[in-house]
């Protein structure tokens, strides 16, 4: 993926973007950002402690006023989150509730400014909802 998107960039003459592969947890930042993209990461993050560690750290370097874009795959239920593991596969995700997936964020210092269902839909009983926002440092 961070080759498509430097190729893109190249292409685009986008020259003041830098693109990172690290662990989410560990991963230590020596700059602040007036922007910043999570995209799809808190599916993968099972722990509910680790992924407000993710969110915090982010918080720290961003500029007062930067804007945090994030997408994830959620669910619109009562329960607060769902997991899944695919043994095939491998494959692991949690889905966590709107609701809980807000409160993560706002937790964590950052207003809601705008959100979005993407794509909605329902597999075995349970709705799901591929959900964009922009959260602005405070």
């Amino acid at each position: 993926m961070i080759d498509f998107a430097k190729d893109k960039a190249e292409k685009l003459n986008i020259n003041n973007i830098e693109f990172v592969q690290a662990d989410a947890i560990t991963l230590k930042f020596d700059r602040q950002y007036d922007n910043f993209m999570m995209l799809g990461l808190l599916t993968c993050i099972n722990n509910e402690e680790e992924a407000e560690h993710i969110i915090r750290n982010v918080y720290e370097v961003l500029k007062p006023g930067a804007r945090l874009i994030v997408r994830d795959s959620l669910t619109k239920t009562e329960y607060r989150e769902i997991f899944l593991y695919n043994f095939i596969s491998g494959y692991q995700a949690v889905y966590r509730n709107v609701e809980c997936y807000r409160e993560l964020f706002v937790r964590c210092g950052f207003e809601i400014e705008s959100e979005i269902a993407l794509k909605e839909e329902v597999t075995d009983g349970i709705e799901y909802v591929n959900y964009g926002a922009i959260l602005k440092k405070v």
